[in-house]
């Protein structure tokens, strides 16, 4: 098949299309105009399916991606952090959309309200006292104290531009979770932090070979959500580590408990090059540490993105690939699926070696799938996506999204206009890959047939 004619601002190029290849995807999403010319070169056979049918078998591909990546968003409020799944999923089913002008004026200083904004396009402008304050973009929300009592406005909020906002109000969230006062003010189960606690005690961490009091720290590495991370040395041996400090409290209190074991018991059962190691843990009244494998080369995304390009070598990338591909072989032998690569998990040792970091979303899956939606978008297989249940496949999706990053310095689903989820999950589900224009065609003859195969 021949594909000419690619739209009138497409910077797809005429191609053609063999056996196994798609086209007209975008006609599951929405009855727009075809964008291309697609002419038989040969005598074909054809597997067609249209968008009433899809929808049938699937359901609506736009309600899926758009309830995903919602339910991503609610997920990333603080003031939701005591919500439990089950509770979010039908906050997120409760949301209305409002659409308002650049320069409306949203809430005003003074009123009384009861909805609560999450701001899904655009930006506003908060205003007291007749002074400007502040400015929020999307993925950030105000009005939240009137879903707790019938508040008075402390500010204005305008539209900066045309604004798209995520709204609730307090009658609709009470009736379906009860008073917000309450859920901000639940304390974390007892039974279940025991629970935890327990799988924390030294009957089932590794007995650490080296004395925590025999640690003397030299400076700070890092900061995290639930601590930091400095650089300590043992006293005795003069050999340096990073250790990893989480408090128990904040642990807790956004549930990540079972993350924090997850990660704990997949760095222990792990000895691979390309794998942080993990040498000992200890714990005190408000925190459990980690005595990590100090690597000093940085993220493997500093490598990939510099401030004069972005993008590596074919040479580099088949360097670091390697590496990633060998601790995923690894991790995967075990049954262990990764489900969080990305450029940022990745750091670089001394030698120039690339190690896999963070292995909070880590799970066993042996048999069946797991339907846990996690990990980066742009790095999401559509499976997880379409929250149709996945298992350790995902991991060599995302190691193609790595691969295609490494050599075109940017991830092939990408929003080219921004950071939208939604057009970033339509283009991870129904997207064509595409290669950069400065990809020669022997480069597109190395890495196509490669990063097809990973990504179809």
């Amino acid at each position: 098949m021949k594909v000419t004619e690619v739209g009138t601002t497409s910077h797809y190029n005429d191609h053609e299309l063999d056996s196994g290849h798609f086209f007209g995807e975008r006609a599951l999403l929405a009855g727009e105009p075809r964008s291309a010319n697609v002419i038989a070169v040969t005598n074909c056979t054809l597997m067609a399916l249209d968008r009433l049918s899809f929808s049938t078998l699937l359901g609506p591909l736009r309600e899926l991606i758009e309830f995903n990546t919602n339910l991503m968003l609610v997920r990333n409020i603080s003031l939701f952090n005591n919500l439990g799944d089950r509770e979010r999923e039908e906050m997120v089913r409760a949301l209305s959309t409002e659409n308002h002008p650049a320069k409306a004026t949203i809430i005003a200083e003074g009123q009384r309200g009861n909805k609560f904004y999450i701001i899904k396009e655009g930006s506003v402008s908060v205003t007291t006292n007749g002074e400007q304050v502040g400015r929020l973009e999307a993925g950030q929300y105000f009005g939240e104290l009137a879903l707790v009592e019938d508040e008075i406005r402390k500010a204005t909020i305008t539209a900066v531009t045309p604004c798209s906002f995520f709204v609730i109000d307090r009658p609709t969230l009470t009736g379906i979770l009860g008073p917000l006062k309450e859920i901000l003010g639940r304390s974390p189960d007892s039974a279940r932090v025991k629970s935890w606690m327990d799988k924390l005690s030294t009957r089932d961490i590794a007995v650490p070979q080296i004395p925590f009091e025999e640690l003397h720290e030299l400076g700070v590495l890092g900061s995290g959500t639930f601590g930091r991370v400095t650089l300590v040395q043992h006293r005795k041996t003069k050999q340096v580590y990073a250790l990893k400090a989480m408090s128990k409290q904040d642990i807790v209190q956004h549930k990540q408990e079972s993350n924090v074991i997850q990660e704990k018991n997949v760095m222990l059962e792990s000895n691979h090059p390309f794998i942080l190691k993990l040498f000992a843990t200890y714990k005190d009244p408000k925190y459990i540490y980690m005595l990590l494998e100090f690597v000093q080369g940085g993220e493997l995304f500093s490598v990939i993105h510099t401030p004069r390009s972005d993008g590596l070598s074919d040479e580099h990338a088949k360097f670091y690939g390697a590496c990633v591909i060998q601790a995923v072989a690894y991790l995967h032998s075990k049954d262990i699926a990764y489900r969080d690569m990305k450029p940022e998990n990745c750091m670089v040792d001394n030698q120039g070696y690339a190690k896999l970091i963070d292995f909070g979303f880590a799970k066993r899956i042996r048999n069946g799938k797991t339907f846990t939606l996690c990990g980066t978008p742009e790095y999401l297989a559509p499976e997880i996506v379409l929250g149709r249940g996945h298992n350790k496949a995902v991991d060599y999706w995302a190691f193609g999204v790595l691969l295609y990053e490494m050599e075109a310095g940017y991830s092939p689903f990408c929003d080219p206009h921004g950071s939208d989820q939604v057009i970033i999950c339509k283009n991870i589900v129904g997207g064509k890959l595409s290669f950069p224009r400065r990809f020669n065609p022997e480069c597109k003859v190395r890495w196509g047939a490669v990063l097809e195969y990973l990504l179809e």
